[in-house]
Order: C-alpha cells, then structure tokens, then sequence
C-alpha cells in the first residue's frame, strides 16, 4: 500500500515538470514560427498576409485616426480644416475638410462652399458618401458637386465616415435645414447603419448619466464600443464582469491584428474574415479578383441580434422623421442602398437572400415611409465580373463603382 502511494506521489512529481517543459516548448515553438513568419511574411497566404499587413498599419486606415475628433453631439466629427493623404498598399488618396457655414465646428469632405449661391444637393452618409479610398473629384459626392456646379448650382458634401448610422444623419440634416433649403438630399446606407445606431444611442444615454468620457476620438469610441458589446450581453441573457471581458477581448484582438498563427488557425477552421468563401483562393471574376469575407457573410446574416434588431427600429423611427421633415419643406429625398461587396459575388449556398436581410429591410422601410429608393444590386452583378467596383481587401468602392454610382443617381433621381 505505500508503495502505491510513493509510486504515486512519485508519479505526480514527475508529472508537473513534465507538463511545464511540454508548455514551454509549445509557447517557443509558437515563438519561433511566428519570428520565422514575421521575417518571411511571402510564406503566408495571400488573403493572411493582408490581413495582418491591415492590421499592422501598412494598410491601416489611419486617416480615421489623424482627422477625427470626439464631439459632444455627433460623438465624432472630422476636424475642420484637415489636409492629409493616406498611402497604402492597396490606396492613395488625399482627405480634407471644409466648412460648411452654420454647421461649424464640423468639417466636410467636400469642395469649399460658395456664399454667394443657394445650396441645392445634400448628400448623407458615412465612409462610403465621403469616397474613403479614392480623391474627391472621383468620389460620388464629387462627380454630383460638380455636376451641379456645370449647371450654375451648388451640392454639399455632408457625410461622417468612421462608423456613422441614420441617428445621426437626421441631426446632421436637422441642423443644415437650419440655415439651407435644398431641393434634393441623398441618404447613403450601408448595413452596418443599424448596430451603429445602437452604439449610438447608447453613447447617448451614458452621456446624459454622465459617464461619457471628453476624451478625443476614437478612443471614447473604443470605450463605448465595449460598453454596447456588454449590453449586447445583456440583451441577450449573459453576463459576463466588464473587467475579464475586456481583458478576453483584448488578448484576442491581439492576437487577430498581429498573431500569424493564430489567423492561420481560424483560417483552417473557416473561422477568419479572409478564409475566402469558396476554395480558400481568391474569387477571380477575369482580370476582376475580390478578397470574399466569409466572416461578414455570417454577420450579414445576424439581423436577429438585440442591438441590431434595436438599431433597426431606431433607423425606421429617424427615416420618417426626416421623410416627414422633408415633405414640410417640399425637399425631395433618395436612399440609395449599399451593396454588401460580398453580395456581388457568387453564392455559396442556397441561403444567399440572407445575405440582403439589411437592404431589403431597409428597402421596406423606404416602401413603407414613401420614400424613393436607389438600388444597384441587380446591375452591378453582373458587371462585378468585369469591373473592379470594390477594393479587392478594402470594402468600399474604387473609383469605377463611384462612377457607376453615380451614373445610377444622375439617370434616377438628378435627371428628374
């Protein structure tokens, strides 16, 4: 009998020395083959490759980080007067802002504005209205300024980029009806519109209780990003201590921005954004290849979650405030709808109208307010196979989709 127990304790001795090399080794083996990868980044998969190359800042879209500021009204503004130029691997593009009179602090990525003529075109929206990724006079926005300006008349370009959602589209509108009465206003949206407006609304309410913090933008935003991520939580039954969630959630933010092994790891499990959705290859349409996000494929059909079925009904409150906003001022308004990139590739399963719960939902709240509605899903299709309308990484449009853009707007709603 003692002998089995000395065997034992024996045993147990040996064991945990034993477990502890075993660890270690592991931990330097992850060690060393990340050095290795970061040393000979070629040995990674492409789609890997630039996703940490994002990640790490060469393709970062730092321009967000240089030109915003918090606001104690729109959480966050673009700073009035900015120049600057963002060069990445994949972009190349100058931001500045103007002023809009009447409407400062806020600065506008838009051609400066002229006094002495009335202000006819407004354009609403968020990265997408403000053309992140290509110069101005290619963006949408641009191409209406100056065809307006051709004509004798005058548009403004009131988009927010960096996570902006139809709450605070209507503030903006509110306060340029102000000073200005347009004949015309465009409304980009985007599906991330409706989470945006629960992060939103509750930046507001913890504002008003007084927990908001004045710090600059996009720290405050990363705060209360993770404040809404809790109450998420909460709607949905979990509770989780807000100090180990974020500890959780920043090792593993970590790790997705700067571990090559750990990316490749959800790659093999198809659990990373850039495990591609067909053959784990690029999605080549002719000389057309798209980097396809598995992940926000999945996302895109998430509708069901709490913040999201929230900032759905906060969306279809504000579209018939400003639609009722509008029509007391006889100014006519158009919401062009957003493809998601992912949506103009070929489906990969029967599911695929999932993947437009978002659009077709804002589509019927536009159905139900009266509103007129742009949409170039079906179009774009097919020339998606011919024509690089988005970035192959990024998710927002090149220059030729902010030319078809706006050969879709001037032809529906400027020619009217």
């Amino acid at each position: 009998m003692k002998s089995t127990k000395r065997r034992k304790t024996l045993y147990r001795k040996r064991l945990w020395p034993r477990l502890v090399l075993l660890v270690a080794s592991i931990f330097l083996t992850l060690l060393l083959t990340e050095g290795m990868f970061a040393l000979f980044p070629d040995l990674l998969p492409e789609p890997i490759r630039r996703h940490l190359d994002v990640s790490a800042g060469r393709t970062a879209k730092s321009i967000y980080e240089r030109a915003y500021e918090h606001d104690p009204i729109l959480e966050h503004r673009a700073m009035l007067g900015f120049v600057g130029r963002e060069e990445t691997s994949e972009l190349s593009f100058e931001f500045r802002t103007v002023a809009l009179p009447g409407l400062e602090p806020w600065g506008w990525r838009s051609e400066e504005f002229d006094p002495k003529r009335s202000l006819d075109f407004i354009i609403l929206g968020d990265s997408f209205a403000t053309g992140y990724g290509v110069e101005q006079a290619e963006t949408l926005a641009g191409r209406i300024i100056d065809d307006y300006r051709r004509q004798g008349k005058q548009a403004f370009n009131l988009g927010l980029s960096n996570n902006t959602g139809t709450l605070q589209y209507e503030i903006i509108l509110r306060k340029a009806l102000e000073h200005y009465s347009p004949k015309k206003v465009l409304l980009m949206h985007f599906e991330n519109d409706y989470i945006e407006n629960s992060f939103f609304s509750k930046w507001k309410q913890a504002r008003r209780s007084g927990d908001s913090p004045d710090t600059r933008f996009p720290q405050s935003r990363g705060l209360w990003a993770s404040v809404c991520a809790a109450q998420q939580d909460a709607d949905s039954g979990v509770s989780v201590p807000r100090e180990p969630r974020r500890m959780f959630s920043r090792t593993r933010t970590l790790l997705y921005r700067r571990s090559a092994v750990w990316n490749i790891l959800r790659c093999s499990l198809h659990l990373h954004p850039y495990s591609l959705a067909q053959s784990g290859e690029f999605i080549g349409f002719g000389e057309v290849g798209y980097i396809a996000s598995h992940e926000f494929r999945v996302q895109a059909t998430a509708h069901d979650r709490p913040c999201v079925r929230r900032g759905y009904e906060q969306a279809r409150g504000a579209l018939i405030r400003i639609k009722e906003m509008l029509d007391r001022r006889g100014i006519e308004l158009c919401v062009m709808l957003i493809p998601l990139k992912e949506s103009l590739l070929d489906p990969v399963d029967a599911d695929v109208d999932q993947f437009h719960v978002g659009r077709n939902g804002m589509a019927a709240l536009c159905e139900e307010a009266g509103v007129k509605v742009i949409d170039p899903l079906a179009s774009w299709q097919s020339l998606a196979r011919e024509q690089q309308i988005y970035f192959p990484a990024d998710g927002h449009w090149t220059s030729t989709g902010h030319r078809l853009a706006f050969e879709l707007v001037q032809r529906e709603f400027l020619g009217e």
